[in-house]
């Protein structure tokens, strides 16, 4: 869902709230920061967190440039805002829940990857969106919840080319695996951050 119109100068909204927020504290303060600036820049939404909660901004619907808590649970967030009811986000919120009650005894690396392979499945029978004022054939290239590569766009192939799983565990330990495309495949890599470890 792209904004109608572009903010002079101000490139990718997301990016720049970003910058916007980084040193001005943690979570609370950084999500507040970056919704100061909301109408500085193009559309966004950004989430932040520490040990303490999650916040999301946004400069988009009802309520631009006011930074909220995210509650406990499973949320989605989309090219839209945060838990709208799209069609591939509740599929995807469905396949999450599902995926968390099968494969949560598993160790941290084999329960991302469990993730990954569930959440992002086939969606080859994938229902299109209504209401969104856009054609049937533009419409078939956003209602995936993993977009398969396709050539449907002008300019050249379209589709998911990264996927992250990111696990944060209860003593503050991280583990991020992610699959890039490569070569017509997926390459993998896993990254381990023992709890107080930094990983700058």
């Amino acid at each position: 869902m792209r904004p109608p119109t572009r903010v002079a100068g101000g490139g990718g909204g997301g990016y720049w709230a970003a910058r916007k927020a980084r040193g001005r504290g943690r979570g609370g303060a950084a999500a507040a920061a970056a919704a100061a600036a909301a109408r500085e820049y193009d559309g966004y939404n950004a989430l932040f967190g520490d040990g303490a909660g999650v916040w999301y901004a946004t400069n988009r619907g009802d309520r631009p440039g006011v930074a909220r808590v995210v509650e406990p649970g499973i949320h989605v967030l989309s090219n839209a805002s945060l838990d709208t009811p799209w069609p591939k986000s509740e599929r995807g919120r469905a396949r999450f829940a599902a995926a968390c009650a099968e494969h949560a005894a598993r160790g941290p690396a084999a329960f991302a990857r469990a993730l990954l392979d569930d959440v992002l499945g086939d969606d080859a029978a994938c229902a299109l969106a209504t209401g969104t004022g856009c054609t049937e054939a533009h419409e078939a290239n956003f209602c995936y919840v993993h977009v398969p590569l396709t050539e449907r766009l002008a300019g050249g192939a379209y589709g998911t080319r990264t996927s992250t799983a990111v696990l944060v565990a209860a003593d503050g330990g991280v583990t991020v695996v992610e699959r890039d495309r490569a070569d017509g495949g997926w390459a993998e890599q896993a990254l381990v951050f023992p709890a107080g470890a930094s990983p700058a």
